[in-house]
C-alpha cells in the first residue's frame, strides 16, 4: 500500500459508526485484495472489533461489482413495483361520478388533466390510475410495506370512490404484478445508447428527460410466460408429428398382419395339396 494514499483514510474518526463504515468501504474499493488485518492496520482500527464489518462490506462490494455491465457497475437507485387489475364497467361508472365532486387533491378521486383523462387517486400509501378504454387500473405503492398491508390501502382507496366493500376486496385480491422498474445512474445518455439495447424476455431499457443521466429498466412480469408458451407450442407441434408417425406405423402394421395371415393360409392350403398328391 502507498503511504501517500492513506492520509484521507487513516484519520482517527472512529467516533461515528457511519464514518468508520465509509472509511472501510473506501479502503476496500481502493485495495480490494487486501486482508481484513492489513486493512485494520492501514486504517489504525481494532482488528477484533471491526473484522466482521470488513468481511461483510467486502462481500457486499464484491456482489455489487459482479453486476458490472460494459466495465461499469450498475447499482439500482430505485425499485418500483407496478400492479394492475381490470375493473368492471359498473364500478368504473361509479368512480367517474365520484371524480366530478373533486379536483386534484390527495385522498380523493379526481380526473387527470392530461390527454388520457384517467381517473386518479393518490395518498401516502397508494397511487391508482384507472383508464377508460382498457378499464385497467395501474396501482403503485407509496412507500415500502408488506403486500397484505398494501391490499388494505387499495381496498380503502376504491371504497373512497363509492364502491361497495365486496367489490373493493375483489379488486385487491385479483390485482397482479405487471412490471418492476429500476433506474441506473450511467451519466449522459444519448439516443444511440438506448437504441443499442433491445427488448428481451420482457425487459425494456428506456430513458427520458425526467431523469436525463439515468436509464430505466422495466421488467414486465412474469417475464418468462411468453417464452414458456412458445416453447410449449413448439413441443406440442413436435409431439403431434410423432403421434402422426406412430399412427402411420400402426396402420401399416395392421395391414401387414392381414397380409401375413393371408400368406399363412395360402401356405397351409399348399401343404394340404402337396400331402394329398403324395398319398396318391
Amino acid at each position: 500500500m502507498k503511504k501517500e494514499s492513506s492520509k484521507d483514510l487513516s484519520k482517527d474518526s472512529t467516533k461515528g459508526h457511519t464514518g468508520i463504515t465509509k472509511r472501510i468501504q473506501e479502503a476496500i474499493r481502493r485495495y480490494p485484495n487486501s486482508k481484513a488485518k492489513a486493512l485494520c492496520q492501514f486504517l489504525k482500527i481494532d482488528y477484533s472489533k471491526y473484522k466482521q464489518m470488513i468481511w461483510t462490506e467486502t462481500h457486499r462490494i464484491k456482489k455489487y461489482r459482479s453486476t458490472e455491465v460494459l466495465g461499469r457497475p450498475l447499482d439500482p437507485q430505485s425499485h418500483r413495483v407496478e400492479y394492475s387489475v381490470i375493473i368492471d364497467s359498473d364500478s368504473l361508472e361509479l368512480l367517474s361520478k365520484e371524480t366530478k365532486k373533486h379536483r386534484n387533491a390527495k385522498g380523493v378521486w379526481y380526473r387527470s388533466g392530461n390527454r388520457n383523462r384517467a381517473l386518479v387517486y393518490s395518498d401516502s400509501f397508494v397511487s391508482i390510475n384507472v383508464f377508460h378504454k382498457s378499464r385497467s387500473c395501474r396501482i403503485l405503492m407509496g412507500k415500502p410495506m408488506p403486500e397484505n398491508h398494501f391490499k388494505v390501502h387499495v381496498v380503502d382507496a376504491f371504497f373512497n370512490g363509492g364502491l361497495d366493500l365486496l367489490t373493493c376486496e375483489d379488486l385487491a385480491r385479483r390485482m397482479e404484478i405487471r412490471s418492476k422498474h429500476r433506474t441506473f445512474l450511467v451519466g449522459d445518455v444519448s439516443p444511440f445508447k438506448i437504441d443499442y439495447y433491445k427488448s428481451s424476455l420482457g425487459l425494456q431499457i428506456l430513458s427520458d428527460k425526467s431523469h436525463p443521466q439515468y436509464i430505466e429498466a422495466i421488467e414486465n412480469c412474469p417475464s418468462w410466460v411468453r417464452l414458456l408458451i412458445n416453447s410449449n407450442l413448439e413441443y406440442a407441434k413436435q409431439m403431434n408429428l410423432h403421434l402422426d408417425v406412430l399412427r402411420g406405423i400402426g396402420e401399416q402394421t395392421a395391414g401387414l398382419e392381414k397380409e401375413v395371415k393371408k400368406f399363412s393360409e395360402c401356405i397351409d392350403r399348399l401343404i394340404d395339396y402337396l400331402d394329398k398328391r403324395i398319398k396318391l
